[in-house]
């Protein structure tokens, strides 16, 4: 674990997510439900993921993180079952995409191309300094 960061990082052969689209689905549909628990979720997917390492890919995972936010676990399968939910993440992605959008995290400031993937903070720094306006 990176301990100033909060962070802890994989070893070989330690089980990481699939796939990013359960917990996006998830996601979407506790924003759908209930707005306000929405930063509590997204700060359990995070936590879940980066501090302990866990795959929130899989729904067992997403059904107790419903649990400790208040939405109900049943909202994780609808989630993933919902081609309305799945249609909408496909189209940000695209979305994304199109705007240069090629990794996480990303930022994009007006009028400069995306800043895409972990850089240093002298990168941000310098983005900034430079951005019209």
């Amino acid at each position: 674990m990176l301990p100033e960061l909060g962070f802890a990082i994989p070893v070989r052969g330690q089980k990481y997510p699939s796939s990013s689209w359960n917990p996006q689905l998830f996601a979407m549909r506790a924003a759908e439900l209930s707005p306000e628990r929405l930063p509590a979720v997204e700060d359990a997917l995070f936590g879940a993921m980066f501090r302990e390492l866990r795959d929130i890919s899989d729904p067992t995972v997403l059904r107790e993180i419903a649990r400790t936010t208040g939405i109900p676990e049943v909202e994780v399968d609808a989630a993933i079952a919902s081609s309305r939910l799945r249609q909408r993440a496909a189209a940000e992605h695209d979305e994304g995409e199109e705007a240069g959008i090629t990794g996480i995290p990303a930022l994009v400031i007006p009028g400069l191309p995306p800043i895409t993937g972990a850089v240093p903070t002298e990168t941000y720094r310098q983005a900034l300094i430079g951005a019209p306006g």
